[in-house]
């Protein structure tokens, strides 16, 4: 993934070019795992995912969305109940969500579907785990929906995931720079990259207009002289 981000400051024209490599219970013993989740997404409101232009910074209060793929051997179910944990950075911020999917339809396998209305911090990593669902099968009925019910009352047509997954979103190498006194040509620059894959182990590549190249996380630049210089970072999430 390429983007380009222009950052102007007192006497740098910065463009960012960016390369992306990009508890639980026991619930049921779920024998078949005819459908499963293959994973999670975290997207804007309007329910589109994150472009690296965006102009977030961390901290920033987001609602948005999470969204979740499902896969599997069958697409004959319909009325999936999926249950699960929230977790931010680390530790449990929601027990035993559930939610409804495909309500009197056929479930739809490998397409990026709607969860629900979903608020965070960016930066925060969020975590969906001890998942659980269950669903009916056969061919949907329509104006039917989703029955409640135990998660142990469920032995056969159900799904379990207790590590469960990262609800990703892209890489966003971006970067903040502070120069060192009005006349001075030090700068330092510090990486503000998040999403990617975990384990997120980013490294980073700088150049600095041709005239140096770094690889920390938030190297310091000396430039032979006021201007106008053009900065460029690759950020690897190492997946």
């Amino acid at each position: 993934m390429k983007a380009l981000v222009k950052i102007k400051g007192l006497f740098l024209l910065a463009l960012l070019w960016v390369a992306s490599a990009g508890s639980f219970e026991s619930f049921a013993q779920c024998s078949q795992n005819n459908i499963i989740v293959t994973g999670y997404q975290l997207r804007n409101e309007f329910g589109e995912v994150f472009s690296v232009t965006d102009d977030y910074t961390l901290g920033d209060s987001i609602t948005g969305e999470l969204w979740v793929n499902f896969g599997g051997s069958t697409t004959n179910g319909y009325n999936l109940t999926m249950y699960y944990d929230v977790f931010i950075n680390g530790v449990r911020t929601a027990d035993d969500q559930v939610d409804c999917m495909y309500s009197g339809t056929q479930i739809v396998q490998n397409v990026w579907t709607k969860v629900r209305d979903f608020d965070w911090i960016w930066g925060d990593v969020v975590e969906i785990k001890d998942i659980f669902m269950y669903w009916e099968t056969g061919t949907a009925k329509p104006n039917t929906t989703c029955n409640f019910t135990l998660k142990n009352n469920i032995n056969a047509q159900c799904y379990s995931n207790p590590e469960g997954y990262t609800a990703a979103v892209p890489l966003f190498p971006k970067f903040d720079f502070e120069i060192n006194g009005i006349c001075n040509t030090t700068s330092e620059f510090t990486s503000r990259t998040i999403g990617g894959s975990p384990p997120f182990n980013y490294t980073f590549s700088w150049d600095f207009d041709g005239l140096g190249t770094a690889t920390g996380e938030n190297p310091v630049f000396n430039f032979p002289a006021t201007g106008t210089y053009t900065i460029a970072l690759t950020a690897n999430d190492g997946v």
